[in-house]
């Protein structure tokens, strides 16, 4: 029986051990120091904690220390430091073990808190954000100017007054900043001070805004994807009020009328003299003309400019994956191309597929269309000084934007061969890139 005991204690032991847990020699379980080296682990042997015995050896009893000194009945207890290595403050704030420090009961909810905050603030992407404070910007002063549906709250009421009211001698760009900071000040706040009285908002009322929508410069129909964005925005107004999106009968009905809705739009805009919305996707002749007249210019941001097309054409991608291209995602590890690994995309914010990597080839025939003379060129001309793995294959933030820039400059210097070639400048954007390469490959 002796034997089956000792047995039972050594594969109990053994168990435990997988979870830093060893039984002490009377058959107790407590928890074991894990052994970081000669500067830790001390504060456990002092506390009477063994180490595990795995691939150490024979385990050694504890270290006897000594007792922390006996104190008076009216003497103040204080930490004792001068018997033990790992510390502790007694206080509600910060536990420090040896070289660690646990934050204690208080700080870990203020952590926490933060943490918190900041997921509720990623939820949506910088610019996703900006595209909702401005759509629902627009739907706040629709719903000021279409009073009888009662949508507004009494205190946001107020608030909106005192941001639209007109300031002597402010510009028109600081007016616009002013407002949208101010109400996006009104957004962060909503759980709190409500804007919208949600429960009053039916789809049909909403609907009522979103076919009423037009461009303002040319009094026509938005495209289908601006439509679809105030649905989005909608959706983000019941989640900042009540921490959930649309009411599952509120989507039903709402995504019923959107349907007809699109039809409708899309009969309209059919029977229209001109029906044609969104970019054109970029020919490749449009493409390496619009390469030859950057690498024309002679300037840095035209090599930057041509640099950026071509890789952008060549891997399919949206201009702002472009942009977080770092040296350390490209390299040439096969005999005839480069490969290229995403980091994140609209469809893969994480990189979960950032191990099927993109092969980009060079194109001697075509030297406006290869990615390794593009890439050639600008090494040699726009990066002067050297480069970590890590950093950014076009430094700077929001290249794309400046790229964007750039595009519509050079194809508003060359409008009349875009004439030539049956197009307008406006039908020409960043996102014709990725249209035109698609298209191109299928």
């Amino acid at each position: 029986m002796a034997e089956s005991g000792n047995e039972g204690l050594v594969a109990l032991e053994h168990a435990l051990e997988a979870e830093h847990i060893v039984a002490g020699e009377d058959g107790s379980v407590t928890e074991e120091e894990i052994d970081m080296g000669p500067e830790f682990g001390v504060h456990g042997a002092a506390s009477g904690v063994r180490r595990s015995s795995r691939n150490q050896g024979p385990m050694e009893p504890p270290v006897a220390f000594a007792e922390p000194p006996t104190m008076a009945d009216n003497e103040a207890p204080v930490p004792p430091a001068a018997f033990a290595v790992g510390q502790e403050d007694y206080s509600p704030g910060v536990i420090t073990h040896g070289a660690y420090n646990v934050p204690g009961e208080n700080q870990t909810a203020a952590l926490c808190d933060i943490a918190i905050a900041t997921m509720r603030q990623n939820i949506v992407s910088a610019s996703t954000m900006r595209t909702y404070i401005g759509d629902a910007l627009a739907f706040v002063r629709w719903c000021v100017s279409n009073p009888q549906h009662d949508l507004l709250t009494a205190s946001f009421s107020t608030q909106m007054e005192q941001m639209e009211a007109v300031i002597p001698n402010e510009r028109k760009r600081q007016r616009s900043t002013r407002i949208t900071s101010t109400f996006r000040s009104c957004l962060e706040n909503a759980p709190a001070e409500p804007i919208l009285k949600l429960q009053n908002l039916t789809p049909e009322i909403f609907m009522t805004h979103v076919s009423a929508l037009r461009n303002p410069r040319t009094n026509k129909y938005l495209s289908p994807s601006s439509y679809g964005n105030r649905r989005a925005m909608i959706n983000h107004m019941f989640r900042i009020h009540h921490r959930n999106g649309m009411p599952d009968e509120f989507k039903e009905e709402l995504c019923t009328l959107y349907k007809g809705f699109y039809r409708t739009l899309a009969k309209d805009v059919g029977e229209s003299s001109d029906p044609s919305s969104g970019k054109e996707p970029m020919s490749k002749a449009i493409y390496l003309k619009i390469g030859q007249w950057l690498l024309e210019w002679g300037t840095e941001d035209g090599v930057f400019a041509f640099c950026y097309l071509v890789l952008t054409w060549n891997l399919m991608c949206r201009v702002k994956n472009t942009a977080m291209l770092r040296f350390s995602h490209i390299q040439w590890i096969k005999f005839d191309s480069m490969e290229i690994a995403f980091m994140h995309s609209k469809t893969d914010q994480l990189g979960v597929e950032k191990q099927f990597k993109r092969n980009v080839y060079g194109n001697h025939k075509e030297p406006l269309a290869s990615p390794v003379f593009a890439l050639a060129v600008y090494l040699s001309t726009c990066i002067q000084t050297p480069q970590s793995p890590e950093g950014k294959l076009f430094p700077g933030s929001k290249q794309e934007d400046r790229f964007a820039n750039i595009l519509a400059k050079v194809v508003e210097m060359h409008k009349s061969e875009l004439n030539s070639m049956g197009l307008v400048p406006s039908q020409i954007g960043t996102h014709s890139i990725r249209k035109g390469a698609i298209s191109y490959a299928a």
